[in-house]
């Protein structure tokens, strides 16, 4: 093992989904709009930035692999050399890159499968900056070291030059502290940005925070929403032939994944991480079986009421009815969804978010379920026998008007 005092490592997992990050992560980057070129005051600035916004409660880690401080070799190309050898610089440039860097050349076509060619020199021949001795570029007079027509010098300097929108950028990785939100996060980033960074200076996220970002200032999700719950009550009246009792199953939802959000909460101090995406795809999950479940009991409520039976006994004989199903269904999920909770490795953090919502929302959220709708039910089911007329009124009325 190497000692390096100076070193400092910073573990994570590797997202599931990429690109958008691993838990509650945010992707933020920091812009030189200013044009200036001032590389070493912009990171300064990042720097300040950084620990500025490391200190507020409700960031948990704000950091940075960017350093000014990684060792690096300057190429530069000696034109009138070039001239002299009858050689351009662009040729000087691509013998030199096709040899360190590797250069794509073309695809061949083996047992039916396309493999690309790629050429580069092996690695004892692209290690020491004596290696330009034994890189030869084709010249007029034949073939030249690459050495007679670059100088090496050595330096310090960043590892990557990273640009965003075409602007300079330092790129940061956020993360929320217990409790708090990545819309806390979001006007922290505001405050401390207005607060440290010249107004020449600006942001932006990147991965599912641009994504949230974009979203949280605009009525799209919540006017897709009312559109998607138009359509569901929409399809349950049609499929009842009422204006009422779908609401029976409308109202069961929310008290299906009060479960949810109990686990929701716990995950923040278990994993560092609150309602990300694995959380929100789990939940998805989870609103279709309890959707489900209550319109199954629902409908088997209906059912019973027009064998004669009233409402109440009805509601109940729906429910024992939808009693073994449901413990079938909440079993298998849980059962399945087990491995994915206890299991570590590359990705555990999205595992264990997406398991564990629905394990606490199947658990809690179906046994909910089986004492809620049956209540709306028998609310709503009274409202549509006085509000609408029965068939038998309808064939008594019809009989009146023929005669």
């Amino acid at each position: 093992m190497v000692n390096l005092p100076q070193a400092t490592v910073s573990p994570f997992q590797m997202p599931q989904i990429p690109g958008y990050g691993t838990g509650s992560m945010m992707e933020l980057d920091l812009q030189d709009r200013s044009g200036s070129g001032d590389n070493q005051t912009f990171v300064n600035s990042s720097s300040e930035f950084a620990q500025k916004l490391q200190s507020r409660p409700e960031v948990a880690l704000a950091a940075s692999s960017y350093s000014q401080d990684y060792p690096k070799y300057r190429l530069t190309i000696d034109p009138a050399a070039c001239k002299r050898k009858g050689v351009s610089p662009k040729t000087v440039i691509n013998t030199i890159g096709a040899n360190l860097a590797g250069r794509y050349i073309g695809n061949y076509i083996q047992y039916g499968k396309v493999y690309q060619v790629l050429i580069e020199a092996d690695d004892h021949y692209r290690m020491e900056p004596s290696t330009l001795n034994q890189i030869f570029v084709p010249t007029s007079g034949g073939m030249a070291p690459a050495s007679e027509f670059v100088t090496l010098k050595t330096g310090m300097g960043s590892s990557q030059e990273r640009r965003f929108n075409l602007f300079p950028c330092y790129n940061m990785s956020l993360m929320p502290a217990p409790g708090y939100t990545t819309a806390h996060v979001r006007t922290a980033v505001d405050e401390v940005m207005a607060e440290v960074m010249p107004p020449d200076y600006g942001y932006e996220y990147g991965g599912m925070a641009r994504e949230e970002a974009e979203s949280a200032g605009s009525n799209e999700t919540v006017l897709i929403y009312g559109i998607a719950i138009l359509i569901i009550y929409l399809i349950l009246a049609c499929l009842y032939n009422s204006v009422f009792i779908p609401f029976a199953v409308l109202f069961s939802i929310p008290f299906g994944l009060f479960g949810a959000y109990l686990t929701i909460r716990p995950l923040e101090s278990i994993l560092s991480t609150g309602a990300n995406i694995y959380v929100q795809t789990g939940v998805i999950m989870l609103m279709g079986l309890v959707a489900k479940t209550a319109i199954l009991i629902t409908e088997f409520a209906i059912q019973k009421r027009e064998e004669g039976m009233s409402i109440f006994d009805a509601a109940i004989g729906a429910c024992k009815d939808r009693l073994r199903p449901i413990l079938m269904t909440v079993s298998t999920m849980v059962i399945g969804m087990i491995p994915l909770a206890v299991e570590g490795g590359a990705g555990a953090v999205g595992n264990k978010s997406l398991s564990l919502t629905v394990i606490g929302g199947m658990i809690v959220g179906i046994i909910a379920i089986l004492f809620v709708t049956p209540a709306f039910y028998m609310v709503f089911q009274k409202i549509h026998e006085k509000l609408t007329p029965s068939e038998k009124e309808e064939e008594v009325v019809e009989e009146v008007v023929g005669e």
